[in-house]
């Protein structure tokens, strides 16, 4: 969202963005800084700090948006705030195996 991007400098802390796969020029400003920001990249939800990044969950295997599960862009919402707190890359990926429902290698719905 434009407005909320502009009001980060108004934040006194660390501002992490989050974006759902489009591109957003503002966020690649942000990350060509070091900045941190949540991804939707090559199909991977990634934890990313200027040009270095960690993958969290493969789209593929969550159900994302239908009966009840969270939406994407709540859902990238949750792990950036989840990473601004300080929580790590391996408990914000439990907390999406956790809180949505996986599909195994097999293609089968598995409840996490």
């Amino acid at each position: 969202d434009p407005l909320v991007a502009k009001m980060a400098s108004l934040c006194d802390g660390d501002v992490v963005f989050y974006d759902t796969g489009a591109g957003s020029q503002v966020v690649d400003a942000h990350l060509s800084t070091g900045r941190r920001a949540v991804l939707v990249r090559g199909g991977r939800i990634v934890l990313a700090t200027g040009e270095r990044g960690v993958p969290v969950a493969e789209l593929s295997r969550l159900e994302i948006g239908s009966n009840g599960e969270p939406r994407l862009d709540d859902l990238l919402a949750a792990i950036a705030t989840s990473w601004a707190l300080g929580i790590g890359a391996d408990l914000i990926r439990t907390g999406i195996e956790t809180l949505c429902t996986v599909r195994s290698e097999s293609n089968e719905t598995v409840v996490a």
